[in-house]
């Protein structure tokens, strides 16, 4: 069974077609930040909220993300 035309249909109906936002904090880990990420001690984190909504402006998606400040670069393409 070729499931591939099933998961793109799935893809398609499920993804939000309206605006995202993200809210970016960078901030001291907490302890069980620290030890699940494996941070020496001192390093910060960015912590990241996600949010995608609908056309209609509904909040369908939210996703929290803690990165380790070292490892990561974040850029942003958008229009002014």
């Amino acid at each position: 069974m070729d499931l591939k035309p099933r998961l793109r249909s799935a893809s398609r109906s499920t993804t939000p077609r309206g605006p995202h936002a993200e809210t970016l904090v960078c901030r001291v880990p907490t302890s069980a930040e620290a030890e699940v990420l494996s941070l020496p001690r001192g390093t910060p984190v960015v912590a990241i909220t996600r949010r995608a909504y609908t056309g209609a402006r509904r909040c369908v998606e939210v996703n929290e993300m803690v990165l380790d400040s070292s490892a990561y670069t974040l850029e942003y393409l958008f229009n002014a």
